[in-house]
This record gives C-alpha cells, sequence and structure tokens, in this order.
C-alpha cells in the first residue's frame, strides 16, 4: 500500500482543478477553496472589498453554516502543500 507522500505525487493539477469544478458545481465552498489554496495560494474568488481582521476572504455572510465556515477558514490557513495533501486524500478517497 502507497503511503500519503506517495499518493500526493500521483495527483495532478488537473486532478485538483476538476475537483474545484465539481466542487464548485455543488456548492461545496469549502472545498473550492481547498483546492484553490492547493493551485494557487489564495481563494480565486476572493473580493478583495469583503475580508476578515486577518485580512482573508469572509465568508460570514454567505449563508454557510458554522461548521463551514470553521473549516473555510481552515482551508484558507492551510499552506498551498497542505491542501494539496488533503485534496489528494479527496480524490483518493473518491477513486475508492
Amino acid at each position: 500500500m502507497a503511503d500519503s507522500h506517495d499518493t500526493t505525487e500521483t495527483i495532478t493539477d488537473e486532478q485538483i482543478r476538476a475537483l474545484r469544478q465539481e466542487a464548485g458545481e455543488a456548492g461545496d465552498t469549502v472545498q473550492r477553496v481547498l483546492c484553490d489554496v492547493a493551485l494557487t495560494g489564495e481563494d480565486s474568488a476572493c473580493d478583495p472589498d469583503c475580508l476578515d481582521e486577518d485580512g482573508r476572504p469572509d465568508y460570514s455572510g454567505g449563508g454557510h453554516s458554522d461548521e463551514d465556515l470553521r473549516r473555510i477558514r481552515l482551508a484558507l490557513r492551510m499552506s498551498a502543500a497542505e491542501a494539496w495533501t488533503e485534496c489528494a486524500r479527496v480524490i483518493q478517497d473518491a477513486r475508492g
């Protein structure tokens, strides 16, 4: 069985872009943000006029649950490598 490092090595930008697209279409903001951070290091939907006290995108007015807001904030604070690893895990889980 491959370790998690080997797993993340097999995931491509294209697969993460596809996951981001699917997440966006499904309304899964948490996963979309994770994919953005993995690919670019930031949230592509960032509105510079709507930032929180830490200067990160503020999703509090978007009708998200408290749990989703917590997970979005965590994703926005991840490094690109950490977000990449999480996206790779989601892709691998979907493969079964």
